[in-house]
């Protein structure tokens, strides 16, 4: 997956360094694991949740993107949120080191067949 931020495409990877960084504790007051991190980002559209999402998944990776300029990205009012945490959710669920655990804990929602 990537992030196109101001033509710069920011890699992300759900790798071993992403896992390890999601379930380190952060001095920030947030000490959200993955799973806790995908809950409050998907059912309650938590944007420090999707911040430390994005960022933990650039981790190790070039070209490295920072927290201010992610900030600014998300603070834009022509950012689709919603959209963007639909497709990082789905990013993550189909991953193979993500998507193991998030598969087993937190059942992904599927849409209701009419």
């Amino acid at each position: 997956m990537e992030l196109t931020i101001k033509d710069t495409s920011y890699p992300l990877k759900a790798s071993m360094a992403f896992m390890q960084s999601i379930d380190r504790d952060e001095k920030d007051g947030l000490s959200l694991g993955l799973v806790e991190s995908v809950m409050y980002m998907r059912d309650l559209g938590d944007p420090i949740a999707l911040r430390k999402i994005l960022l933990a998944l650039n981790t190790g990776l070039k070209p490295t993107l920072k927290a201010s300029v992610l900030d600014a990205y998300l603070e834009d009012e022509n950012t689709d949120l919603p959209g963007l945490v639909s497709e990082v959710v789905d990013f993550l669920y189909s991953q193979n080191l993500s998507g193991l655990r998030l598969k087993k804990l937190l059942p992904q929602e599927r849409p209701v067949q009419a």
